[in-house]
């Protein structure tokens, strides 16, 4: 699908104005496009179009959260989810490593201790492809991580991962999470957080995000920098976890995205790896 024919339904169906006839290009992800739809050379809404799995949990997710400052509001949604319409979130992507701690407090403060609990979940994990349990999703995450990692770690650290997994979650908590809550998707501006971008919505544990935000990028990976924001989620978010064991799946899986994307990270990421697996 061409964006000049985008613009010209949403035009005629009165989502946009006539004025509103010029774009750009933002930066997508694999399979989906974005582009800032732009009124006086200013961007005021997104337009992103993916396979429609993917458009249909992604609005599904703005519109749960719709009010919260850190997101887009939803403007519009393709009848068949080939897009969807969003305000423009204002920010850099340039991450301001130096406060990290705060960034993790304002995370918690501003949209963990928000997350909505399904009801009805029909599965965890990624909502446009469900397992049937939450452990069932993090074995799959780690299976991939398993065979991205490969030789790089012994068969005792894998084994001790996977057990980790098999024995810390027999239950969980069906909530609305982002999913792909790291650094990458935040939007700052004079190094404070003002958006949060391109969910990948999941069903699961809220402490997920925290330690998927935390993991995301190399820097300060010690307990000083998380235990506030942990301090601060609601008690029952947290009723019963490990933060260690916790920590050590989230950064095993980090460690295979960064072997694939971030390969010059890997030497920090394993210095971190060593430093959680010796606590006590």
């Amino acid at each position: 699908m061409q964006m000049e024919e985008i613009m010209l339904e949403l035009q005629e169906q009165g989502v946009i104005p006539y004025q509103m006839n010029t774009w750009k290009v933002l930066s997508g992800g694999t399979v989906s496009s974005v582009y800032a739809l732009l009124l006086e050379d200013r961007p005021e809404l997104v337009v992103k179009w993916n396979d429609p799995k993917s458009i249909q949990a992604e609005s599904a997710y703005l519109r749960t959260y719709d009010g919260n400052p850190l997101f887009s509001q939803v403007i519009y949604v393709d009848a068949q989810h080939r897009y969807y319409v969003y305000t423009y979130q204002p920010g850099e992507n340039q991450y301001p490593s130096i406060q990290k701690a705060e960034m993790l407090v304002t995370l918690v403060t501003m949209v963990i201790n928000h997350v909505h609990v399904v009801g009805d979940s029909d599965g965890y994990g990624y909502v446009d492809e469900p397992s049937t349990s939450w452990k069932d999703f993090l074995l799959s995450r780690y299976q991939w991580a398993q065979q991205t990692i490969a030789e790089r770690f012994t068969p005792t650290e894998h084994e001790y991962v996977e057990q980790l997994i098999q024995t810390t979650y027999s239950q969980a908590m069906p909530c609305l999470l982002h999913g792909d809550f790291g650094v990458h998707n935040f939007l700052f501006q004079q190094g404070e957080l003002t958006g949060v971008i391109d969910p990948i919505p999941t069903i699961g544990e809220p402490l997920y995000d925290l330690i998927y935000a935390f993991c995301s990028s190399p820097d300060q990976l010690d307990t000083d920098t998380i235990q506030l924001a942990v301090e601060r989620m609601d008690p029952k978010f947290i009723l019963g976890r490990d933060l260690k064991s916790e920590v050590i799946i989230g950064l095993y899986f980090r460690i295979a995205t960064c072997i694939l994307h971030h390969p010059q990270d890997f030497e920090v990421y394993i210095e971190a790896w060593e430093y959680w697996n010796k606590r006590k």
